[in-house]
């Protein structure tokens, strides 16, 4: 994000129960990256044989875990 500032969009594959992990992953880089948050949109793909399922509930999280580093998702 150092030299692109431009729009960037990301589409991620995650079908069935993946999307959970999608999901948080997202929105911990969201929360925690300022550069993400306001140049970068997420698109959750799935084929239509297996469209995401959230049996699991993303949790919210605190600040706390924005010094986990988003290297680490």
């Amino acid at each position: 994000m150092k030299a692109w500032k431009g729009p960037i969009s990301i589409a991620v594959f995650s079908p069935d129960r993946d999307a959970v992990s999608a999901m948080f992953g997202i929105q911990i880089l969201r929360k925690c990256n300022a550069d993400i948050r306001r140049h970068v949109t997420f698109h959750i793909m799935y084929p239509s044989s297996h469209p995401p399922r959230f049996d699991e509930t993303v949790e919210d999280f605190t600040d706390d875990e924005c010094s986990i580093g988003t290297d680490q998702i």
